[in-house]
Formats: structure tokens, C-alpha cells, sequence
């Protein structure tokens, strides 16, 4: 089923609370301060001005997708298949800001935006 654009990006209304203490916390407890912390430095403002000149295709919003990855390597995702893993997880679908994540061919055919230009524009970021 195809779903329409409006339909995969979900907003994020209010931070999560947040208390250290002695309990032990899984890597995906990390995502929500690593969210937090790439929000205040405008992590979305800096790709987009970086990217601005990179027409980027596909149905999800590029700065999500980015987002994703780097979500992924934070909690030990190493190969485009573990997405698989994460699909229905509501901290990486929160941290990423989709409502479904997306599958490992899509994130396959979009890495494949990436060359020239696209190289310089992420070498400079």
C-alpha cells in the first residue's frame, strides 16, 4: 500500500522527561537526549542550509532519512537490512520524526543520490 507524504513524517510535540540515576538504560533510552541535543543545536537548519543546493528525490524527507542513520548507528545498526530490526520501534520512529520507518531497498535507492555534488555538500557539513 502506498501511503501519500503527509502521511510518513509525524511531529514531535514536547521532549521527553528526562532524570539520570543509577538504573541501567538501553542505547535506545539515549536516543531521546541525542534528539534533544541536535534540536537546540538546529541540526535541521545546518543540513539544509548545507544541502541547499541538492534537489533530493524520494517520498521521505531527507533530513529524516539522515536523521535515521544516524539514529541506527547510535544503537548499533550497521548494515542497511538492520532498519528491518527497527521498523516498529517508537523511539527510532520519535527520533527520526517518520511515522513508519522506511525499508532497507528504499534507503538503498536513496544512498544512491549521493555522488558529486551531493559528496562535497556532506564533506563540507
Amino acid at each position: 500500500m502506498r501511503l501519500r507524504k503527509r502521511d510518513l513524517t509525524r511531529r514531535v510535540n514536547a521532549d521527553l522527561d528526562v532524570q539520570f540515576g543509577d538504573d541501567t538504560l538501553t542505547s535506545f533510552a539515549g536516543l531521546e537526549v541525542l534528539r534533544q541535543y541536535l534540536q537546540r543545536i538546529d541540526f535541521h537548519g545546518r543540513l539544509r542550509d548545507v544541502f541547499r543546493a541538492v534537489p533530493f528525490h524520494g517520498d521521505y524527507p531527507w533530513v529524516s532519512l539522515i536523521r535515521l542513520f544516524v539514529g541506527m548507528i547510535c544503537v548499533g545498526g550497521r548494515r542497511l537490512r538492520h532498519v528491518r530490526f527497527l521498523m516498529r520501534d517508537p523511539m527510532m520512529q520519535r527520533f527520526a520524526g517518520l511515522r513508519s520507518l522506511p525499508d532497507d531497498r528504499t534507503l538503498s535507492r536513496w544512498l544512491q543520490q549521493f555522488k558529486g555534488k551531493t559528496l562535497e555538500c556532506f564533506a563540507r557539513f
